[in-house]
């Protein structure tokens, strides 16, 4: 560190704080994605939970019926 400028470090830090940020920013968009596909997931499997209720009782139902 003692062959460098302050200029030249202060060039590196503000470099290496771009990078950083942009790295974090990376992580937080595919954790938010994944997030997102994850609540999509849940959103749907739970549509078709509070469909499928209705659909075994309709099917027992008609069972009985031919009984």
């Amino acid at each position: 560190w003692e062959a460098f400028t302050i200029p030249e470090v202060e060039t590196f830090l503000r470099i290496l704080e771009r990078e950083e940020t942009e790295y974090r920013n990376q992580i937080l968009r595919k954790y938010k994605n994944v997030r997102d596909q994850m609540l999509l997931l849940d959103e749907n499997r739970n549509n078709n939970c509070s469909i499928l209720p209705s659909k075994k009782l309709v099917s027992s139902s008609s069972s009985e019926s031919e009984e």
